[in-house]
């Protein structure tokens, strides 16, 4: 049988992994879409219009995803999480699949970004704040991927992949991450990879990967994660997204006021549980 002591302290140790799982800490998340409601959980878009929406089929082995054609118009989606300034030679990374069925123009835009309000242009590249993202685009009918590693300071490389690299109805993941590099000078380091896969996520050849260094001053704040989702209507070539993972290391997401506010009751009940228990000895 549970004592009085033994249900107070497992009640205040609840209310205190409540307050600390508001925190997004260094290491991995994955955002499978299995559970309803998940992706609005973990990000947020400024459009107005209609938004894609989550489906409890079509993902990887067939299980939840982010429906890219259910949208009306040009969208990002930006992380709740706000990830602190980056210190010398941390990185965040970002990785997702989608599927691939060409029939008109689309893209799908992966990176960070510094304001998490921000509207975006005819590329659902956002109109203010600093960004830098890895695109994946197709112009459908067959056409092959393009490739492009972009920011609010103009191209910073560009990539076409091998002839015939995307086949209908084929599985593929693609990675973006930057890296501090030197704090002083505001270097960076962005790093981007596009994989084949099969249905089940198990990743297969590269087909494109690339580095580049860049003093980008602007970016050594907090950043947001970003999705940019170019024409995600019923014409895209982009067909489903799956299996949003984002990494950090040493890093630790800032909270917002109301977690922090929940930590922050969570250790006045402990204070005020100890002095109960103490007075009770």
């Amino acid at each position: 049988m549970k004592t009085e002591e033994t249900m107070k302290s497992r009640w205040i140790i609840t209310a205190l992994m409540a307050g600390v799982c508001a925190f997004v800490q260094a290491g991995d998340v994955l955002y499978d879409l299995n559970t309803p409601g998940e992706l609005t959980n973990a990000f947020h878009t400024p459009y107005t219009g209609t938004a894609v929406s989550q489906s409890t089929t079509g993902g990887l082995n067939n299980s939840g995803s982010l429906n890219f054609r259910s949208g009306d118009g040009n969208q990002a989606w930006f992380s709740n999480a706000a990830y602190a300034p980056l210190a010398e030679n941390e990185s965040l990374n970002e990785s997702l699949y989608f599927q691939y069925y060409g029939v008109g123009t689309s893209s799908i835009k992966l990176g960070f970004a510094t304001d998490p309000n921000a509207d975006v242009n005819e590329y659902a590249m956002p109109t203010s704040g600093a960004w830098a993202y890895f695109g994946a685009w197709s112009l459908g009918g067959g056409i092959d991927i393009n490739s492009e590693l972009y920011s609010d300071q103009g191209y910073l490389g560009y990539t076409d992949a091998p002839s015939g690299s995307f086949i209908n109805g084929n599985w593929y993941q693609m990675l973006f991450g930057v890296k501090l590099l030197n704090a002083d000078t505001s270097e960076f380091e962005f790093y981007w990879e596009l994989n084949n896969s099969d249905s089940a996520g198990v990743l297969g050849s590269t087909i494109l990967s690339g580095t580049a260094n860049v003093i980008y001053s602007e970016l050594n704040t907090t950043l947001y994660s970003y999705i940019g989702l170019e024409n995600p209507t019923p014409t895209a070539s982009h067909v489903v997204i799956d299996n949003i993972s984002l990494t950090s290391t040493g890093t630790i997401a800032v909270p917002e006021p109301a977690s922090a506010l929940m930590v922050g009751f969570g250790g006045l009940l402990v204070v005020g549980y100890r002095r109960f228990s103490f007075g009770r000895l």
